[in-house]
C-alpha cells in the first residue's frame, strides 16, 4: 500500500505536469500543420494550468484560507458576473454554429471540445457567482458540483 502523502503526490505531480508542458511544447517547433501543433499546444497549457492547480492544493493543505473584505467580495462579483455573460455568449456562438450544421466533422469536433470547456467554465463561473453574493465558504464537495453538473460530457468531448 503507498502510504505517501497528498503533499508529495502533488509535488511530484506538479513535475510530471511541468515537464509534459515542455516536452509538447519542444515537439511542436516547426510543425507546419497549424490545427495539430495548436492542440498540442493547448495540451501543454492544460498541463501548466494542471501543475497551478496541484500548486493551489498544496498551498491550501498548508495554511487556512484568507478571508476576502468587503470591497475584494464586491469587485469579484462584478468580475464573475461580466465574465458569466462572456461565456454565456461564447457557448451560444458555437451553439449556433453547431445547429447550421454546414461543417467539416474535424471542425465540428474540435468545436464541440471548445463548447465542452465554455460549459464547464460557465457553470463554475456561475457557482463562484452564487457563493461570492452569498459570501459564503464553498465545501470541497460543492466545487466539485460547481465543476461538473453542467458538463454534458465529464471533461471529454464526446464521452
Amino acid at each position: 500500500m503507498n502510504k505517501e502523502s497528498p503533499r508529495k503526490k502533488f509535488e511530484k505531480q506538479i513535475e510530471i505536469e511541468l515537464k509534459n508542458a515542455k516536452s509538447l511544447e519542444d515537439s511542436v517547433k516547426g510543425l507546419k500543420n497549424v490545427l495539430v501543433r495548436e492542440l498540442l499546444v493547448s495540451i501543454a497549457s492544460d498541463s501548466k494550468k494542471h501543475a497551478s492547480f496541484y500548486k493551489a492544493l498544496l498551498q491550501f493543505l498548508s495554511a487556512p484560507s484568507t478571508a476576502m473584505t468587503k470591497e475584494e467580495y464586491e469587485n469579484l462579483e462584478k468580475i464573475v458576473k461580466e465574465h458569466v455573460q462572456i461565456e454565456a455568449e461564447m457557448v451560444e456562438f458555437i451553439k449556433k454554429l453547431l445547429s447550421e450544421g454546414m461543417l467539416d466533422s474535424r471542425v465540428e469536433y474540435l468545436l464541440r471540445y471548445i463548447l465542452e470547456d465554455e460549459l464547464r467554465h460557465h457553470a463554475l463561473l456561475k457557482g463562484l457567482l452564487e457563493a461570492v453574493v452569498k459570501r459564503e465558504v464553498i465545501t470541497e464537495d460543492q466545487w466539485w458540483d460547481l465543476v461538473w453538473k453542467d458538463a454534458v460530457f465529464r471533461g471529454t468531448p464526446g464521452g
